[in-house]
């Protein structure tokens, strides 16, 4: 083997060596990273849960994330405000307030 074979040779298994230690780089970061996103997008999704904010006529409403009558989400078309601030779908509350006169959420009388 020439002088040159072995040079080439050597260069050949140092950029191996160094793209071996750059994938095993990229997969640790790749890892932390999949780890630091699973736990913001659960704490995230724990906020959204915890308390859910609605515009609705130009007023800010905190909401959960179902209808707590049928237990469904709530579309934002078909939705219903109490005085009290609670949101629910609208033909939910009709039924519900034509056997009770109360919020379904916190009681609060809705005569």
């Amino acid at each position: 083997m020439s002088d040159i074979d072995s040079k080439l040779n050597l260069i050949i298994r140092k950029i191996d060596d160094m793209e071996s230690c750059i994938n095993l780089r990229q997969n640790f970061i790749l890892d932390r990273l999949s780890r630091i996103s699973e736990r913001i997008t659960s704490n995230s999704y724990k906020l959204l849960l915890l308390q859910r904010r609605i515009m609705f006529n130009g007023y800010d409403y905190v909401a959960s994330e179902d209808c707590s009558i049928c237990y469904q989400k709530k579309d934002l078309e078909n939705r219903i405000i109490t005085p009290c601030n609670h949101v629910f779908h609208q033909k939910c509350l009709e039924s519900w307030t034509a056997i009770k006169k109360n919020c379904p959420y916190c009681r609060h009388c809705l005569q």
